[in-house]
């Protein structure tokens, strides 16, 4: 059984983990604060270097998850980088420390960065982060992924998570605007794609898009497929149906509504 180190462990994603995948691994769970549910517990800071290492000895996997986030208020750029970047370099630096070659990485697509586009944006296009420094923080921290990749022989999965629901609301844009809508992901997708990147032995480094699928989800998540054997169970399918249904009704209320406005006048 994997044992594994979880940052990040108090936040939505790691929850949902832990709490449906749990059993299945050697959990250590990693956080400021105190958790309880009966599995082992580091406490500590994603910034500091001391503390993941001390958490990380005789675990053999690294999920991490604990970032700062957009839905966070008052975050300044420094911390973005210092969180979100600097403790990425700090799980590295620890996974050199105590030999464990394998860690499984939760960036976002605002990585990649959003776009108004019909085409599908795939893990090679060029990188032009949102979100301000929210995306720069996940696209650097992706390139120090690679880096170490490559000079430590470790075994890194980055997985670009879109728009997290129910975490967050699920909002259809209009009919128009349809063909740039950049989709969402559900939660049991997400966690089925870390528990398949953490399965995996055969990836040595990669980037994946983990996003419904849609036909109306601009992120490619082909290579998820073929790679991971990533088969999302949510394509909101009923949800954009009767979303779009609801934006085609409201227009014609109001152009009913304008016409007979215009032959009041008259």
């Amino acid at each position: 059984m994997k044992h594994i180190l979880v940052t990040g462990s108090s936040g939505y994603i790691g929850k949902a983990f832990v709490n449906t995948f749990g059993p299945n691994y050697n959990l250590r769970l990693f956080s400021r604060t105190y958790l309880e549910g009966g599995y082992e517990f580091a406490q500590g800071d994603i910034k500091n270097l001391d503390d993941l290492i001390m958490a990380s000895q005789g675990v053999d996997t690294i999920l991490h998850l604990a970032a700062v986030s957009t839905d966070t208020h008052g975050i300044n750029d420094l911390e973005y980088f210092n969180t979100n970047t600097r403790g990425m370099l700090n799980v590295l630096e620890a996974a050199v420390k105590n030999n464990i070659k394998k860690i499984i990485y939760a960036s976002s697509v605002c990585a990649v960065g959003f776009r108004g586009t019909p085409k599908l944006v795939k893990e090679t296009d060029c990188c032009n982060p949102s979100d301000g420094m929210y995306g720069y923080s996940k696209y650097l921290a992706e390139k120090l992924c690679k880096l170490y990749a490559d000079k430590y022989d470790i075994n890194i999965i980055c997985l670009r998570f879109a728009m997290v629901v129910p975490q967050h609301d699920l909002v259809i844009p209009t009919r128009f605007f349809m063909p740039y809508w950049l989709g969402a992901v559900h939660i049991e997708d997400v966690i089925q794609a870390i528990k398949l990147a953490i399965d995996n032995e055969s990836i040595h480094y990669g980037i994946y898009h983990i996003a419904s699928d849609s036909q109306y989800s601009k992120f490619d998540i082909r290579k998820a497929k073929r790679e991971l054997k990533f088969k999302p169970m949510h394509d909101f399918k009923e949800s954009i149906k009767s979303s779009l249904v609801s934006h085609i009704t409201t227009f014609l209320i109001k152009l009913i509504l304008g016409i007979k406005n215009i032959k009041t006048r008259k």
